[in-house]
Parts: C-alpha cells; structure tokens; sequence
C-alpha cells in the first residue's frame, strides 16, 4: 500500500475515446468516472482508495 497526499487543486483529464489504444492518452492523470466514496478527506489526512486500473 502506499501514501496518498491530496492536492488542494485537482484536475481531471477527459478521455475522448475509450476505443484508442492504451498509449494515446500521453502523460494525462487518470480520470476517476465515479468519485471516491472517501472524497472528503481533509488536506494532510489519509486516504484509502479501492478500484480497479484499466490499460
């Protein structure tokens, strides 16, 4: 398991085509498509995110 630090400004990168192969989307950071269920964790807190990484 490792740490997870939580920015106070976030980004999310939209994916145009989930047809493309898996090196078209460069240096983006992935996109969550539902939100973490723990979303509202405090700045310096920890975190815990369970979820699946699609390739």
């Amino acid at each position: 398991m490792t740490d997870v630090r939580l920015a106070s400004v976030s980004t999310v990168s939209k994916v145009t085509s989930l047809s493309q192969g898996c090196g078209s989307h460069g240096n983006e950071p992935p996109a969550f498509v539902l939100p973490p269920r723990n979303a509202r964790v405090t700045l310096g807190g920890e975190a815990r995110l369970e979820g699946k990484v699609r390739l």
